[in-house]
């Protein structure tokens, strides 16, 4: 025979009878019911034999408790947490649902004999529904606790001064965030221990945790390229797909070398760098060089991905290698007191380098490739002396003068 649907309770029994409150503990002397045993033994035994019928009293509260109970899941209905409850029954089981106290979705037991309050981070609760929390951000991160976090929809608001944190609890679970701040700088949606993703201004995000770290997936009609540009640390291969989803404007920190990326094929970053390192050249970062390339502070560049975790550098500005230009192509270069700085090149190509100095009365001038001086013979007075070398590619060269040396002039000679 099929299970059928059960008729919906609508007044509980005994509603408006007469009815006990029904005891944990019977009372087997007086013949009153109890939940620990029920009708106790006297009710049970004849009244010849010194008996005492049960009470309806008794009966009525029983029903009671028992349709009041019922009544309450029928109409669709779950109990919050209960520390006190749960410490007398050794526990909720798993799977168990409790009522989240905004009333906005339940949270799910994922241990058996779980004594702890989700609401005060207790371990093994999941939340399940929906909803919104609001924050407010300026100058601090923010961590949430697990009661905002159960939430489904996470609006962060404020007038941002630094570069902030969102600090997630370690669940899994989906959230789109609204970054509705102001101020250039940026949020990091995160776990305390784990990684995270920035979110957007002024434009949805839709982030996931996997119960260590927070990730994001590629949003169809998203404006990627008209967003604030994000800090990104450096690192020997950098994840894109994770440290920038939303943006394709990048300010890359820190000196770590950079040998490639981890990104979706077909993506264009605009990169800017915050410090010298090297991006070394090779099969995962090509660049437009087809050497290593040094950065400095400032430079930018266009990178593009041709496969997947594939990157080319499309073009760039890079300021170490102002030297490299076409013939006649001049560089100066002065200290705050017009002495001269002995500032280092890289030659990537292995072209003719001209060297121009210029100087009044300093007898030792000299060129350097790699540290090791190649020429002495530049020394004049108070004139010009111009030499030519052949430097190889990726070797570094500058010329050093002493107290007399007022300024040097290099440029490059195409081979």
């Amino acid at each position: 025979m099929p299970i059928s649907t059960p008729d919906k309770i609508i007044t509980p029994w005994a509603t408006s009878g007469l009815k006990d409150d029904i005891p944990e503990n019977a009372d087997p002397i007086n013949g009153r019911a109890g939940f620990d045993l029920g009708f106790p033994p006297i009710n049970l035994t004849p009244k010849t034999a010194g008996g005492i019928p049960p009470f309806g009293q008794d009966f009525n509260g029983i029903f009671f408790d028992v349709t009041k109970a019922i009544q309450f899941l029928q109409a669709g209905g779950s109990f919050p947490y209960d520390g006190a409850w749960a410490a007398l029954v050794g526990g909720y089981p798993i799977g168990a649902l409790v009522s989240r106290t905004d009333n906005q979705g339940l949270w799910r037991n994922t241990v058996a004999n779980n004594l702890t309050d989700p609401e005060a981070g207790g371990a093994g609760w999941q939340p399940e529904g929906s909803g919104a929390t609001s924050v407010t951000m300026t100058s601090s991160n923010v961590t949430l606790n697990p009661l905002q976090a159960a939430a489904g929809i996470i609006v962060v608001t404020g007038t941002l001064t630094a570069n902030l944190q969102l600090i997630f609890p370690a669940y899994v679970k989906q959230w789109l965030v609204l970054n509705n701040t102001s101020g250039s700088f940026s949020v990091t949606c995160k776990t305390a221990a784990g990684t995270g993703v920035t979110a957007a201004q002024s434009s949805p995000t839709i982030i996931y945790c996997d119960g260590t770290n927070i990730g994001a997936s590629a949003q169809a009609g998203f404006d990627y390229l008209n967003t604030v540009r994000i800090d990104v640390a450096s690192s020997s291969t950098i994840n894109l797909n994770v440290a920038a989803p939303n943006s394709r404007n990048i300010n890359i920190t820190g000196t770590t070398n950079i040998s490639g990326f981890t990104v979706s094929s077909g993506q264009y970053y605009t990169v800017r760098f915050a410090a010298s390192l090297t991006l070394v050249n090779g099969p995962g970062l090509v660049t437009n060089r087809g050497s290593n390339i040094i950065t400095s502070a400032g430079d930018t560049c266009i990178i593009r991905a041709t496969a997947a975790n594939t990157v080319e550098v499309v073009c760039g500005d890079f300021l170490s290698e102002a030297a490299v230009g076409t013939r006649g192509q001049a560089y100066q270069v002065f200290n705050s007191t017009g002495r001269p700085i002995n500032t280092t090149f890289t030659n990537t190509t292995g072209r003719a380098i001209e060297v121009l100095f210029s100087n009044n009365t300093d007898t030792s001038i000299n060129f350097q490739v790699d540290g090791v001086t190649v020429a002495t013979s530049l020394d004049g007075t108070q004139g010009n002396v111009t030499t030519t070398f052949t430097v190889p590619a990726l070797s570094t060269y500058r010329g050093v003068g002493s107290a007399g040396l007022t300024n040097y002039i290099w440029s490059e000679m195409r081979s």
